[in-house]
């Protein structure tokens, strides 16, 4: 089997290598499925990916370390690993500052295609002034200074706190339950499973957090806006195209209330965001001052403490990066930068099922596995 790791949220060191580790790769898998840091398994900032191995591993090498460098500099970074009894892991990060998620997984997708010496099926399309304000030109925008003096001192850093990671494996039979169970009260003719699936997640936590009813939550999501603006951005644009949306409410609201008002909040958020939206947005970030940027950072570490973070997205084809040893056995993230934090992927056996990946405090954690409701 084999591993994969992608990560488009910091940026890693640039080259390719790699080591051998002694740890086995069905165990790894085995204790991604429970409440395991990953930073026993010594992956950092990447996400997982799984295959058959093509050739036989080499044994008996002790277990490394892998301690990359953060370079503020650094767009993308590479790294196999082998695994003791056959597998190996790919793991591959990209800063965010050349590609969202989107983006990330075509480069992913068309370099498995060169791999296995096929044309690449979608040529990526560098359009520099898709998403350019009506009101600059690309040589105006060019001459704004950066935000950061050092883009070191705004790398998210991980949680200081230890955090416990589970996966949990929603099928399509379950998200279906769940899109039945919101549309019993009337709100809306139709919900994604997306927007279920994190109304599920986002309530349960923060019951399982045991908040002051007066406390404040949010949900953040990102959106992909090529389909959103008018005309559309073609599938193959390649860069960030990204809107970050949130529903707020209290604790108390959000804990009391049916699946389907929460299932609402979050959906109202979503489709607000619409052409004229996004481009009114684009206009305020040339507009925004680069002075405030660290009092928005600290802003947003304020908004996030009690909030869930739903990052990557169960559309992306994960599981059609076939390097030439046909599909991955699993996609996971091998590590969780906060509290609250959720990554979703596709299920490997598709068909809509979902992999939530998880990172809360080991006591909410322990409390929400105890939440029959949530894994019922």
């Amino acid at each position: 089997m084999s591993l994969f790791i992608p990560n488009a949220t910091d940026a890693f060191l640039l080259p390719f290598f790699v080591c051998s580790v002694s740890s086995r790769l069905s165990e790894l898998l085995l204790q991604s499925l429970h409440c395991a840091d990953s930073s026993n398994i010594g992956l950092k900032r990447m996400f997982l990916f799984v295959h058959r191995d093509p050739v036989s591993p080499r044994t008996g090498c002790s277990a490394v370390k892998f301690q990359t460098v953060f370079v503020a500099s650094d767009v993308q970074n590479a790294q196999v690993t082998r695994f003791v009894g056959g597998g190996i892991a790919i793991g591959c990060a990209q800063s965010h500052v050349i590609a969202d998620g989107h983006s990330f997984w075509h480069f992913m997708n068309s370099w498995s295609e060169c791999a296995r010496d096929v044309p690449i099926s979608l040529p990526p399309l560098h359009m520099r002034t898709a998403l350019l304000p009506a009101s600059l030109t690309l040589e105006e925008a060019e001459k704004f200074p950066s935000p950061v003096a050092s883009g070191k001192e705004f790398i998210i850093k991980r949680s200081t706190e230890d955090l416990a990671e589970s996966v949990f494996h929603f099928t399509a039979s379950t998200i279906r339950k769940l899109k039945n169970l919101a549309l019993q009260h009337g709100l809306a003719t139709s919900f994604t499973s997306f927007e279920v699936l994190c109304a599920h997640v986002w309530k349960h936590v923060t019951k399982a957090r045991q908040l002051n009813g007066a406390q404040k939550v949010r949900c953040f999501f990102l959106l992909n806006t090529r389909s959103r603006l008018n005309p559309p951005l073609p599938d193959g644009y390649f860069g960030n195209a990204l809107c970050r949306g949130s529903a707020l409410t209290t604790a108390a609201e959000l804990v009391g209330e049916s699946l389907a008002a929460t299932a609402a909040r979050i959906h109202q958020n979503i489709v607000a965001y619409d052409d004229g939206t996004i481009r009114r947005e684009l206009e305020e970030v040339e507009k925004f001052d680069p002075s405030m940027f660290p009092k928005l950072s600290k802003s947003n570490e304020e908004a996030n403490q009690w909030s869930v973070n739903v990052a990557s997205s169960p559309r992306f084809r994960v599981y059609e990066t076939d390097f030439g040893w046909g599909r991955p056995e699993a996609v996971r993230p091998a590590w969780i930068r906060v509290d609250g934090e959720m990554v979703l992927f596709a299920g490997r056996e598709g068909e809509g099922s979902v992999d939530v990946c998880l990172g809360l405090s080991p006591q909410t954690m322990q409390t929400l596995l105890q939440d029959h409701h949530f894994l019922g």
